[in-house]
């Protein structure tokens, strides 16, 4: 079996990396800002080492005489309380004293730092694995309705969508779109519809479970609403209904 070229295996990565930025691209801020966060927090974990190795050499590896004792009670005939206070390098006791102070300051805005960059990079993670469930069910669900006859203009997002619907609204019998979409979602795209064409019919899919959505796009005048996951039977069946009714007014 002959060896995979280097130079087609290279092409194979630049393209999985340029799908996956673009994937990205619709979230570019909270990405940057959780780059930079975590950016920020590697930064305050190398100045929690600094600070922390210059005060163990400070004390530890007797660079400094830090001795201390404690006040000493006497016997009650003894007289008053006494302490011998710190002697030794004033200025360097200073040094240890403020990074004493410095040091819990850097250990809570790491733990600030770390914590914006995982909840910014998780929720970016989390919109683009919602935005692929969405292409695999839209593209399953173009293949059920295409073997059952049906002529279907994919779109990617709302703002797209709207645009093809704009093109072929003469050919468009129907509208299918998902609740969740990055740019223009499902409310707004249906709001937008309405006002291009108020006869439109629209069957809406939603992954939330929430019902305050969905009571939200009924009151816009949607044929249906489907809860993902959804088979080709329910999808087909709420087509034939939305075709076989009248339309909806808004």
């Amino acid at each position: 079996m002959d060896p995979i070229p280097q130079s087609t295996e290279a092409t194979s990565v630049l393209q999985v990396y340029r799908r996956i930025f673009g994937h990205i691209l619709p979230y570019r801020t909270r990405f940057i800002l959780g780059l930079c966060t975590a950016l920020l927090a590697g930064a305050s974990t190398g100045a929690l080492y600094v600070a922390l190795k210059t005060v163990t050499a400070l004390v530890l590896r007797g660079k400094a005489d830090l001795s201390i004792t404690v006040p000493v009670l006497g016997k009650l005939d003894a007289g008053p309380l006494f302490a011998q206070w710190i002697q030794g390098d004033w200025q360097t006791v200073n040094r240890v004293a403020v990074l004493c102070l410095i040091v819990p300051a850097i250990v809570l805005l790491r733990g600030l730092f770390d914590f914006l960059a995982v909840h910014q990079l998780a929720w970016v993670e989390q919109r683009i694995t919602l935005d692929l469930r969405r292409q695999v069910f839209s593209k399953v669900m173009a293949r059920s309705l295409e073997k059952s006859g049906y002529r279907v203009i994919p779109a990617e997002d709302g703002e797209k969508g709207f645009a093809l619907y704009s093109q072929h609204q003469r050919d468009v019998s129907l509208v299918i779109t998902d609740m969740a979409m990055p740019g223009m979602d499902g409310p707004a795209l249906i709001a937008a519809l309405k006002k291009l064409n108020p006869s439109v019919k629209i069957i809406c899919t939603s992954g939330l479970g929430s019902s305050s959505g969905k009571n939200s796009v009924s009151e816009l005048g949607v044929h249906a609403i489907l809860s993902k996951p959804c088979n080709s039977r329910i999808i087909l069946q709420a087509i034939e209904d939305a075709l076989a009714t009248s339309t909806l007014s808004s």
